[in-house]
């Protein structure tokens, strides 16, 4: 991660400039947005003790701070793909605790499903999220999207079917609102 940082350091004004984007045709001069996208690292100490990473986790949006008068940071969005995320070998607390979007697929762990439905209990019960997470997953390949960020004085619900349906939990029976019919 240092020799990629150090890329953008210029010995001759001795600061970092803001990454120039490789594709202009439709950037029209805004920074890059940088990812990482992490895959297949279950059970490796990367996810639950690696301080390195706890602090990448933690620091992830602050990192490759401009100075004065430009401030701000780069920043890099992390996605993290775990088949468990409270398990030996889980994700820490600190990267569960940070969390701003959860893609849950259909899974046979009912109690790890229970944890992960806990923390919603301030805004919806548990058996609600239960409801809402069968709706999402019944047939194959859906996935509950949980949105913990969601603008909820411009987006119906944190809760979507996929990307493209929200499911909005205040009513009886879940509703399902086509995000192509919103304006």
């Amino acid at each position: 991660m240092d020799e990629y940082m150090l890329q953008y350091f210029n010995p001759l004004t001795n600061q970092f400039e803001r990454p120039k984007p490789k594709y202009n045709c439709y950037l029209k001069g805004k920074p890059p947005v940088l990812f990482t996208f992490i895959d297949d690292a279950q059970g490796s100490k990367l996810l639950s003790t690696n301080k390195k990473m706890l602090q990448l986790c933690l620091r992830h949006r602050h990192l490759g701070q401009f100075p004065p008068p430009q401030g701000g940071a780069v920043g890099m969005s992390l996605m993290l793909c775990t088949q468990t995320c409270k398990s030996q070998g889980g994700l820490n607390k600190a990267v569960r605790s940070n969390c701003t979007s959860l893609i849950l697929f259909k899974t046979q762990n009912m109690s790890e499903l229970k944890q992960i439905a806990e923390p919603f209990s301030g805004e919806i019960a548990v058996d609600r999220f239960f409801q809402l997470y069968e709706q999402a997953t019944e047939k194959p390949h859906d996935f509950l999207f949980v949105d913990l960020h969601y603008k909820k004085d411009v987006q119906p619900s944190g809760f979507r079917k996929c990307f493209d349906t929200y499911l909005i939990p205040d009513a009886k029976k879940s509703e399902e609102t086509d995000l192509k019919n919103i304006n």
